[in-house]
């Protein structure tokens, strides 16, 4: 997997991916969801800001101006906020979505960012920090599956993994060229696996099959099989005589 991710640009993915997301100027979306967790954020640490507006005022000043000035900086910022959120031609939108736009852009076409995102992704990869994220993603995924395997206890309700494959599954159906895309990326992931491992993997089943007691494997074959066995060992027969006849009828007409 990290040869296979040194193998991709990550700049241009994730700005197509970003485009994606951001399509039907979903971003106003993002903008507003941001706008209401900053106000949460005003809302919830008054104190804070009140004890930092004291902080940075000269010691002269009086405490009265000290929370006039505060008064003033939350209102200003509460108001800001709020005309972000109602006004749907607020300059400030205008800027965030021309910021989104020209981000997205320079992660796809400019040779700077792109650069610079595949020394990070390289240094990254190739550090100690890349190793432990993959043992502990390892394990939660390994966690995970076996929790899901024995039910998850959710009383017959779809779990995350339920919903979040299903959602996952109906947004490749919905975009044909994504689902070529990961259709192509497996195929390489497979056929790189087994071109490395073959002589593994070929050992594997080889002592896999030789560990079977044939016996007990007919049996389970035949009792996987069922009743069409009968009708296959019928037919064998009946169609191996009847060229084996064929064929001596042949040889004895010749001579």
């Amino acid at each position: 997997m990290r040869n296979r991710v040194l193998s991709i640009r990550v700049a241009p993915a994730l700005g197509k991916t970003l485009a994606l997301a951001l399509a039907d100027n979903r971003q106003e979306e993002l903008l507003n969801a941001a706008v209401r967790l900053a106000a949460d954020a005003v809302r919830n640490n008054r104190e804070l800001i009140r004890e930092r507006v004291r902080e940075e005022t000269p010691w002269w000043v009086p405490p009265v101006l000290d929370d006039k000035i505060y008064q003033k900086i939350i209102a200003a910022v509460e108001r800001l906020l709020h005309d972000m959120v109602s006004d749907p031609n607020h300059p400030l939108r205008g800027s965030f979505d021309k910021a989104i736009r020209d981000f997205i852009d320079r992660l796809q076409h400019s040779p700077e960012v792109i650069a610079r995102a595949e020394a990070l992704k390289e240094e990254w990869l190739m550090g100690a920090a890349s190793d432990d994220m993959s043992r502990r993603l390892w394990e939660g995924i390994r966690e995970a599956i076996a929790n899901y395997g024995r039910g998850g206890g959710n009383d017959g309700k779809p779990s995350p993994l339920d919903s979040g494959l299903s959602e996952f599954g109906i947004a490749l159906l919905s975009n044909p060229t994504l689902l070529v895309e990961i259709d192509d990326l497996l195929i390489d992931l497979t056929a790189s696996v087994v071109e490395k491992y073959r002589h593994e993997i070929g050992d594997l089943i080889a002592q896999t099959v030789a560990s079977w007691d044939p016996a007990a494997t007919s049996r389970r074959f035949e009792l996987a099989v069922g009743r069409d066995l009968q009708f296959v060992r019928i037919n064998g027969t009946l169609v191996g005589g009847l060229v084996g006849l064929l064929i001596y009828t042949i040889i004895r007409f010749l001579h």
